[in-house]
């Protein structure tokens, strides 16, 4: 019987394992690669409840491991590493759950970046971002959207463009019309 994923009219190759050696590389497969992909977003996502249950404190066994790690395994010689997506989803489950104002989110970003237990992710396009957040006023903008100016620009963008004109008018992108 045919696996469901695979053409049943394609030969099937047994690779001779004794002819191989060490060097040798084998290309993975498109179902290896989702596979890979789906378990780097949930260690995004694992990531994004142990920073969470450290900063929360509201679950005692959970803050207690997510303390553990962070304060005592974690260190400046072997960091531990905050992703861009990781930054933004900790800012949106703080602000949607524990109902953190931008002005807390913006201290506990400053604060993750001067932790020497771990490395962000761009760290100068964060700094960027967040002074020009602490810079504002009065801002319905938050650090995704000032990431994603901030990025575009480090990539050589002129402009970004978008059709919310709070982005547009706090952020700097370009109203697109």
């Amino acid at each position: 019987m045919p696996i469901p994923h695979e053409p049943s009219h394609l030969p099937i190759e047994v690779p001779d394992t004794a002819a191989q050696d060490e060097a040798t590389v084998i290309p993975l497969k498109i179902e290896d690669w989702l596979t890979v992909i789906i378990m780097a977003l949930l260690a995004l996502v694992t990531f994004v409840n142990v920073l969470v249950r450290y900063l929360a404190q509201d679950d005692a066994k959970q803050a207690a491991i997510a303390t553990r790690l962070i304060e005592r395994e974690l260190s400046a010689a072997q960091p531990g590493f905050i992703s861009l997506v990781v930054l933004v989803e900790l800012c949106w489950v703080l602000k949607r759950l524990y109902a953190a104002t931008e002005h807390e989110l913006l201290g506990t970003i400053q604060d993750l970046l001067g932790a020497a237990q771990f490395r962000v992710e761009s760290r100068e396009v964060v700094q960027t971002a967040t002074q020009r957040l602490v810079g504002l006023k009065s801002a319905r903008v938050g650090l995704a959207d000032m990431l994603i100016t901030e990025i575009a620009k480090t990539q050589g963008c002129s402009h970004t463009v978008s059709f919310d004109k709070e982005a547009v008018r706090s952020a700097g992108m370009k109203l697109l019309l």
